[in-house]
């Protein structure tokens, strides 16, 4: 009997994580590539469960602002920060644990996710999140950056995410 409630929860899991990793994705297909004149929005995450976290906040964010194609993109805070540094990204979220280096010209605030299932696009293999809490996260952006986008972006990211 405990191996099939296992089995229910694992599969009731996976569905979850399948639903909302298919409504990311329609998020992301429908925002349409960059065209001149039209605003983005470039995301980074260093970690993928957050930005499953962040589907209905972007979607949110997305109905709010159509005149703003939203890219999302995912690597090590490292490589996170240097995008950044080098304005190849818009406003990053990484682990507010994280230790910035001295001296980056950048502005923060913060913000709390909850950790959400995947499914890995290739397969649709899901990747769970080992722990269901939600994540302490530290939004990062350029100080020339524009930051009216982004205190907006960060109003519907703490609306949708875990307790500050």
């Amino acid at each position: 009997m405990r191996e099939v409630s296992v089995l229910l929860a694992l599969a009731a899991a996976a569905g979850l994580g399948y639903l909302l990793v298919r409504r990311l994705d329609r998020f992301v297909k429908q925002a349409p590539p960059e065209e001149p004149g039209r605003g983005s929005l470039r995301i980074g995450f260093s970690d993928p469960t957050a930005a499953g976290g962040a589907a209905e906040a972007l979607e949110r964010f997305s109905r709010e602002e159509p005149e703003t194609a939203v890219q999302l993109y995912s690597g090590t805070e490292e490589e996170l920060i240097e995008e950044l540094s080098a304005r190849r990204l818009d406003v990053i979220l990484i682990p507010d644990r994280f230790e910035l280096p001295e001296g980056l010209p950048f502005l923060s605030g913060a913000v709390r996710l909850e950790r959400r299932p995947l499914l890995l696009r290739r397969g649709g293999t899901p990747v769970h999140p080992v722990r269901k809490d939600s994540l302490p996260l530290c939004v990062l952006w350029h100080r020339t950056a524009d930051g009216r986008k982004i205190r907006h972006l960060t109003e519907c990211l703490r609306a949708f995410g875990g307790p500050q």
